[in-house]
């Protein structure tokens, strides 16, 4: 006795009554009434399934059981397959029904569906496929793309491209394992070999799909070759009209991809720049950041025409409406293109208040001067400090004063930072110098012009660019000018002024060198004091004793910071007064602040020069500090009297 008999014998021994319906309704489902003979078979699957369940044990019940559970799950999956074999006429509802019932074991029900000698089980297994949109049958739909019915040979190439795109979009997503990946693969791409046999677009559509660049490395026999290179002329022709008819998230990203193989380049350009319509147009700006590398960004930009720009180019309102990852791409997309300037501004401006900030910051590295310029103003962080950079480095022009002092006051402090006049001098400087190397005079004749100007940030740039390049011999006149002029102005700037070309003028070998020291250091204005006492050693002296001459005076200023230069400059001159140490320790006892900021900057820069001088009491001016360290209530100043005790007592072990 056969196996299928002996459990169709024991099925009807204990399951009679199922046994019976299951005749009854499949002789129903031949004779033409599906739908109530459906729904029957269906329910008896499911009684058949359900009971009884599988024992664990091994003793002569638990092996009749399984006996019987063998029985009755051949007779559901002979039901299965009968009624699946009726697929393509049975209602919605009937094939929702299948589906569920079928579950996870599709791809074998598919599989002996295809394999089926009669046309309505083919057609059936074609449909089930389609509805089902499981990858995994791509292999079972194959064969059926070459049947000898003509409908199911067209179902079979539809369903093969429909599978193929869902596999293509797992495959993208990470959401497919990759073996199961390239066994398929492996499997369309040997039926796309055999091309110039059966000439079925479909079947190099799906093989287009499925050829992904990790797919194509990998198949490749050497870095340098190509496994597209490899195939047959007819093969290749094949996939180039593939590409061309591309659609879709999954063929316009192909179409990016084959830019960089030589024999598909021409195919992948008319896919992406020829006849597409405004969402296509939509898809192809998606994958833009695919043309950053120049092997794609070339040859689309050397193939697109200025009468091709308006169709290639979205309209404001296009862009509106677009998702984001068309929205971050559209300034890769014009660069791509090479799309003027007027197109550029006019659809990049909306994204100002693009909510994404990825959008925002794509559109910033495509912007012109006057967008980079509103994009610093930015909420988000790196937009703002980008954009900045950007100003500082490439749109100069565009950062002017006023722009400048708004900056300054950003709420993000690397805008602050980038904006800082420090940092601006200190690359001006870098082109000067570059200036210089090209033409010395106009370089000179530029800097007289910025002293010349009155203008504090153009005569403080000035300065700092002569002091870097050497070259203030050659302005000695215009640095005196410009002396001059601050001086006989009385604001706030004029005294910025001096104090800024105080830096460099004492070296000067000019007669009037003189007579400006001696005003800047009866000046009413703080810094330029400082400055000028600052600046005192730095003039050839005729006498070794006038600089205390000079700067006795200057010991005894109102001001700290006047009062502490003086005294470190005749600290390093070894012409410190008597009194040095008193006045140190005195003003280090002082209630005011900054007072005691003057005073330990004092300590800290002339611990070699202080020390011998005090002598004994330097262990007074180290308790003073020690103090001021621990019980100061001002963060800052804590840490400043930190650091001067920390060198106060290197200085005593060296």
């Amino acid at each position: 006795m056969q196996p299928t008999a002996f459990q169709f014998l024991i099925l009807s021994l204990t399951s009679p009554r199922l046994l019976a319906r299951s005749i009854q309704h499949a002789r129903r489902l031949s004779s033409g009434d599906s739908e109530r003979a459906v729904i029957e078979l269906l329910e008896i699957c499911r009684n058949l399934e359900s009971r009884p369940t599988d024992p664990a044990g091994h003793d002569p019940i638990d092996e009749s059981i399984r006996l019987v559970r063998r029985a009755r799950l051949s007779r559901m999956h002979k039901l299965q397959r009968l009624v699946a074999s009726a697929y393509t006429r049975l209602t919605p509802d009937a094939r929702s029904r299948l589906r569920e019932q079928v579950g996870s074991a599709m791809p074998t029900l598919v599989k002996m569906l295809a394999r089926s000698d009669t046309d309505l089980a083919r057609r059936s297994a074609v449909d089930l496929a389609c509805d089902v949109g499981q990858p995994d049958l791509i292999p079972s739909i194959l064969p059926l793309t070459n049947d000898k019915d003509e409908m199911v040979a067209q179902g079979a190439r539809l369903t093969l491209k429909q599978l193929a795109e869902i596999l293509a979009d797992l495959r993208i997503t990470g959401a497919v394992d990759n073996d199961a990946y390239e066994h398929i693969t492996s499997d369309v791409l040997s039926a796309a070999d055999r091309f110039p046999d059966h000439r079925v677009p479909e079947i190099m559509d799906a093989a287009l799909l499925l050829l992904d660049q990790r797919t194509l490395r990998a198949r490749s026999t050497s870095a340098r070759s190509s496994w597209l290179a490899e195939r047959d002329e007819a093969v290749r022709m094949g996939f180039r009209s593939a590409l061309r008819r591309a659609s879709g998230p999954v063929g316009r990203l192909r179409a990016w991809e084959m830019l960089t193989e030589p024999e598909m380049r021409k195919s992948a350009i008319e896919c992406l720049v020829v006849g597409n319509n405004s969402a296509d147009l939509m898809g192809v700006i998606a994958k833009a950041h695919l043309g950053i590398r120049a092997a794609r960004r070339v040859p689309i930009k050397s193939r697109v025409t200025r009468t091709q720009w308006p169709a290639l180019v979205p309209t404001p309102d296009d862009i509106d409406s677009a998702s984001t990852e068309t929205r971050r791409g559209l300034p890769q997309w014009m660069d791509t293109i090479g799309a003027d300037a007027d197109s550029c501004d006019l659809l990049l401006e909306p994204l100002l208040v693009d909510p994404d900030p990825a959008a925002r910051l794509a559109a910033l590295r495509r912007s012109p001067g006057p967008l980079v310029r509103d994009f610093a103003f930015d909420t988000a962080a790196p937009i703002a400090s980008s954009a900045a950079l950007r100003l500082v480095h490439m749109h100069t022009q565009q950062l002017t004063t006023d722009l400048s002092s708004k900056l300054s006051r950003s709420k993000h402090q690397n805008v602050r930072d980038l904006v800082k006049p420090r940092k601006l001098i200190s690359r001006d400087a870098i082109i000067a110098r570059r200036e210089l190397a090209n033409d010395r005079n106009q370089t000179i004749e530029s800097l007289r012009t910025k002293l010349a100007s009155g203008d504090e940030r153009e005569i403080n740039q000035a300065v700092h660019i002569i002091k870097r390049l050497g070259v203030a011999d050659e302005l000695t006149d215009s640095l005196i000018e410009t002396l001059d002029r601050a001086f006989r102005s009385d604001d706030s700037p004029a005294w910025r002024i001096i104090s800024s070309v105080l830096t460099i003028v004492p070296e000067l070998p000019h007669p009037s060198v003189a007579r400006l020291l001696a005003a800047a250091r009866s000046h009413h204005d703080a810094r330029v004091r400082a400055n000028a006492v600052e600046a005192e050693p730095k003039r050839p002296r005729g006498r070794a004793s006038s600089m205390v001459e000079v700067l006795s005076p200057a010991c005894d200023d109102q001001n700290h910071r006047v009062k502490t230069s003086a005294l470190r400059v005749l600290l390093q001159k070894e012409s410190a007064p008597e009194d040095t140490v008193d006045r140190v320790l005195s003003t280090l006892g002082e209630e005011e602040q900054t007072s005691r900021a003057a005073a330990l900057w004092l300590v800290e820069r002339s611990l070699s020069t202080l020390r011998p001088v005090a002598g004994r009491r330097w262990s007074d001016v180290a308790a003073r500090v020690a103090e001021i360290a621990r019980s100061s209530g001002a963060d800052s100043e804590r840490a400043r009297a930190t650091r001067c005790a920390r060198r106060m007592l290197a200085e005593m072990k060296s």
